[in-house]
């Protein structure tokens, strides 16, 4: 919740005295991942990790049990009931859907502004919130008497008389340029060619802001790619070791071509180019391969697994079709493992990427330059990518497991979400926790 505002909810908030204390049984306040506080069980503490329990939200399934470690999130624990039941005392507390309000996407980053959001659902004190980030719709929920993270809107009167002036100032101009508009008319002008531009000036921020992402997954799987390389060179890895880092590799891949191609289809969907953004990626994969040649260019075992690795990021980024990569279908998916692969992406999608967005908007022109330069320099260099047919063998030379399988089509995916979809329509009811929330109730289920 950051430093909140109101007193009173930071004194909701426990101390790490009162965390560290706690044991197997006591209940909490737990703010989940779309934001709402919910009463939560500890069922284990993890002595060994001072700061970390697991918890159980006693009014959902056991599936979504998450850890919970106070020196990462201090401000989402809260004594039992304190917040999640807390009625709303502040200036807030008529708020009630379809109201505008002024909300801050990550109160922890100390750039970070107000933004303008409605309040669409609420229960009890809380509230869920839609805005635009970035062009994009989030969604979270905040208690009304949060004031660091939740505002009624502020009209800033000095910018509207400011605007008038502005405006008068384009109606006379135009006016006295011999044009046919005068007065309302020009005013309007004005305003429609100042939006245009600001629109202009977002869309170009947020190329910045999407392209910068897109460096950032590239850099971390050229990391990933080297940390293979490096165990394989080491030749101390067991085969087990070596086949955890190479299917590691394989699933970044498979992230990788799934990032491009989301990209590519927002991209004829929005009317946008992304080659330049494309560009920047190439360049750093061309530095990477530079770098590791320079020093392992000699070793024929290593030069055989990187220019696989390579060949395929620079087949996705050129659009060329590639395949589906294998996996290794030796490991048990069971309730635990969904539940820390389900709070790692849904903290990803409510905190990492947003907060780094953020970060790249704050700073857009020193990241602008940055992929402007990398763009230059692949031009400059007149790099035309030699790529060819996707060896699949060559990614996986390192699997040690007879059980390789490939994901499932979409249309296969599809057809099973069909069939999951139709099984919950005709479920019996469940009496005990109809009288939820219906939308943090679909969220959490």
């Amino acid at each position: 919740m950051g430093n909140s505002g109101s007193s009173d909810i930071s004194s909701c908030l426990l101390t790490e005295k009162e965390f560290l204390s706690l044991r197997k049984g006591d209940r909490i306040d737990h703010r989940d991942f779309i934001g709402m506080f919910a009463v939560a069980e500890i069922t284990k503490v993890y002595y060994k990790q001072q700061g970390k329990v697991r918890i159980h939200y006693v009014e959902f399934p056991a599936k979504y049990d998450v850890d919970v470690d106070y020196y990462q999130s201090r401000h989402d624990v809260a004594r039992a009931r304190a917040i999640s039941q807390r009625k709303s005392k502040g200036a807030l507390s008529g708020y009630g859907k379809g109201r505008p309000v002024h909300i801050k996407h990550s109160p922890s980053d100390a750039s970070c502004g107000w933004i303008d959001g409605v309040i669409t659902n609420r229960k009890g004190g809380q509230v869920q919130v839609k805005y635009l980030l970035q062009g994009r719709q989030q969604s979270k929920w905040v208690h009304l008497d949060n004031e660091y993270e939740l505002r009624a809107p502020v009209v800033n009167h000095n910018n509207n008389n400011n605007n008038n002036r502005r405006n008068n100032r384009a109606a006379n101009q135009s006016s006295d340029s011999g044009y046919h508009n005068h007065g309302t008319d020009g005013s309007y002008q004005y305003q429609q060619q100042q939006q245009q531009a600001q629109a202009q000036m977002q869309r170009q921020d947020q190329m910045t802001v999407r392209t910068q992402l897109l460096l950032d997954d590239t850099e971390k799987l050229l990391q990933l790619t080297r940390t293979y390389l490096d165990a394989a060179n080491a030749r101390k890895c067991s085969q087990d070791q070596l086949s955890i880092y190479n299917q590691k590799v394989v699933t970044g891949l498979t992230c990788f071509k799934m990032k491009v191609s989301g990209m590519s289809k927002n991209a004829k969907k929005e009317g946008i180019d992304f080659s330049t953004a494309f560009k920047s990626s190439l360049a750093l994969i061309k530095i990477f391969e530079n770098d590791y040649r320079t020093e392992f260019g000699d070793n024929a075992y290593l030069m055989q697994r990187l220019e696989p690795c390579l060949n395929y990021m620079r087949s996705v980024l050129v659009q060329q079709n590639v395949p589906s990569l294998p996996y290794v279908d030796e490991y048990e998916f069971d309730a635990k493992v969904a539940s820390s692969v389900i709070s790692g992406i849904n903290h990803a999608q409510n905190h990492v990427i947003p907060d780094r967005m953020q970060h790249v908007n704050t700073n857009n022109k020193q990241y602008k330059a940055h992929q402007q330069q990398l763009q230059r320099q692949y031009e400059q260099n007149g790099q035309t990518e030699n790529v060819h047919t996707v060896n699949i063998n060559g990614l996986t030379q390192d699997y040690n497991s007879s059980k390789i399988a490939f994901g499932q089509s979409k249309q296969v995916q599809q057809q099973r979400a069909e069939q999951d979809l139709n099984a919950l329509r005709f479920q019996e009811p469940d009496l005990v926790n109809d009288g939820f929330d219906d939308d943090h109730d679909c969220q959490m289920k």
